[in-house]
């Protein structure tokens, strides 16, 4: 038994290590999505609007570095807000974004 316990915790630290990568803002192309994070309602947010993120930080979110480079060319994705319930969604769905627009949600 002792066996497969060192044998799971090897591969699952192995995993971690291969999916774990530090990236350096020289290296990429495109767009840097800032991550903010909200300690009362344990939300990630994510733009790339460097005011946008300086607004948050004021307000109390923590700065939480770069999430990823955002390409600049493909399928874009869009952002709503609900003013109701604080929360924001991300899609690739026009349709979707224009949807909830429709229903109140800010685009």
């Amino acid at each position: 038994m002792k066996q497969y316990k060192i044998l799971g915790t090897l591969l699952l630290a192995s995993g971690f290590f291969m999916v774990t990568t530090v990236v350096h803002a020289d290296q990429q192309k495109g767009a840097a999505m800032y991550r903010v994070y909200n300690k009362n309602s344990g939300e990630h947010f994510y733009t790339k609007n460097a005011q946008e993120k300086a607004n948050l930080l004021k307000l109390g979110w923590k700065d939480e570095g770069t999430g990823w480079f955002a390409p600049d060319a493909g399928t874009p994705v869009y952002r709503v807000y609900n003013k109701n319930s604080g929360d924001h969604h991300y899609t690739m769905s026009r349709g979707e974004k224009d949807s909830l627009v429709k229903i109140g949600w800010k685009y």
